[in-house]
C-alpha cells in the first residue's frame, strides 16, 4: 500500500510522510470542529443579549429605549419576570425571578437601587414573580418558592410579610402575580391552588374566589392579574387558554379566548395589563408543550 502511494522510497521515509498527512487531517477535523463550536458559542451569545433587559416604546409600539444585560450586577437581569410603574414618579421595578432581587430604575432605564438576596428572612426572595406598588409607593411582592408576600416601601426597606405553605386562607402553593387596587387592597394569583385572594394592605384576608376546572370562575394555572378603572378584575386563566373578568368582590362578568393562533385565542397567555381607558393587552407566551392540570385537588 505504501509503495502504490509513495513509489521507491525508503519505507522509513513513507511512514514519516504518511504519519505527517495523518496529523495534518487530524489538526484540519479538529479546527473545523473549534471553529464550529466557537461559531455557535458566539451566536448564543448573540441571542443573550437580546434576553435579560426592559424595554420601553410609545402607546403606539414605537421603540424608545431599553436597558438591562445578563448578569448579577446592578442594571443587570438574571431572569426577569415581572415590571411594574410607581404611578406618582414613574419610577421602574422589576422582578428578577432568577437573581432574587427587585430592581428600581428611573424612567429612563437608570439604575437607582435594588434589593434582595436569595433566602426565607426578611427583604430576602426565593423567586420574586410579581410586582406591585400601591398608591403610597409601597411596593409588593409575590414570591414563587417562599409562598409569602412581602412589602417594602419605595426604597426596599422591608415593612412586613405574610402567607405561608398550604391550600388554606392565607396560604399559598405556588403564587404568581400580586397586583393593587385603586382602594390598595392586595390581589395574589396561586397557580397551584387555582385561585385569586384579596386582601389589604397589611395582609388580612379578605376573600378569595376559584377552584379547579373549566367554568365560569374556575381556573386552570391563573397567571397575570390586573385592574380596570371601575377596580373589576381581570386573570389571565393560562391553561384554560382565556382571560376571566369579576367584579372586585369575585363575581364574574364575562371571559373570552380559546386555544388557537388566530385573533382573540391564546396559547398559554401568561400576563395581562390595562391601560387607562380600559384597554386590555396580553402576553400570549405561545410556548407548544403538554398541558396538564396542576391545581391541588
Amino acid at each position: 500500500m505504501l509503495s502504490l502511494l509513495f513509489g521507491p522510497m525508503k519505507i522509513t521515509n513513507k511512514l514519516v510522510i504518511l504519519s505527517t498527512v495523518i496529523a495534518l487531517i487530524i489538526f484540519a477535523i479538529t479546527f473545523t470542529q473549534y471553529s464550529l463550536a466557537q461559531e455557535k458559542e458566539e451566536e448564543t451569545n448573540a441571542r443573550l443579549s437580546n434576553f435579560n433587559h426592559i424595554k420601553k416604546f410609545t402607546s403606539d409600539g414605537k421603540f424608545i429605549t431599553s436597558w438591562g444585560s445578563e448578569g448579577d450586577g446592578d442594571g443587570q437581569f438574571l431572569r426577569p419576570e415581572d415590571v411594574t410603574i410607581d404611578s406618582s414618579s414613574s419610577n421602574v421595578f422589576v422582578a428578577d425571578f432568577e437573581g432574587n432581587n427587585i430592581q428600581k430604575f428611573d424612567s429612563d432605564g437608570n439604575f437607582i437601587t435594588k434589593w434582595g438576596s436569595e433566602g426565607d428572612g426578611d427583604g430576602q426572595f426565593q423567586r420574586p414573580w410579581g410586582v406591585a406598588v400601591d398608591s403610597s409607593g409601597n411596593v409588593f411582592t409575590a414570591e414563587e418558592s417562599g409562598y409569602r408576600i412581602q412589602k417594602f416601601d419605595n426604597n426596599g426597606n422591608f415593612i412586613r410579610k405574610w402567607g405561608s405553605e398550604g391550600t388554606d386562607d392565607g396560604h399559598y402553593l405556588h403564587l404568581h402575580d400580586v397586583a393593587v387596587d385603586s382602594s390598595d387592597n392586595v390581589y395574589v394569583t396561586d397557580r397551584d391552588n387555582c385561585k385569586v385572594e384579596k386582601l389589604t394592605a397589611d395582609g388580612n384576608f379578605i376573600r378569595k374566589w376559584g377552584s379547579l376546572g373549566r367554568d365560569d370562575g374556575e381556573f386552570i394555572d391563573p397567571h397575570g392579574i390586573d385592574f380596570d378603572s371601575s377596580d373589576n378584575v381581570y386573570i389571565v386563566d393560562s391553561q384554560n387558554e382565556r382571560i376571566q373578568k369579576f367584579d372586585s368582590d369575585g363575581n364574574f362578568i364575562t371571559k373570552w379566548g380559546s386555544e388557537g393562533y388566530g385573533d382573540g385565542q391564546f396559547w398559554l397567555p401568561h400576563d395581562i395589563a390595562i391601560d387607562s381607558s380600559d384597554n386590555v393587552y396580553v402576553v400570549d407566551s405561545g410556548n407548544v408543550h403538554e398541558k396538564k392540570d396542576v391545581c391541588a385537588l
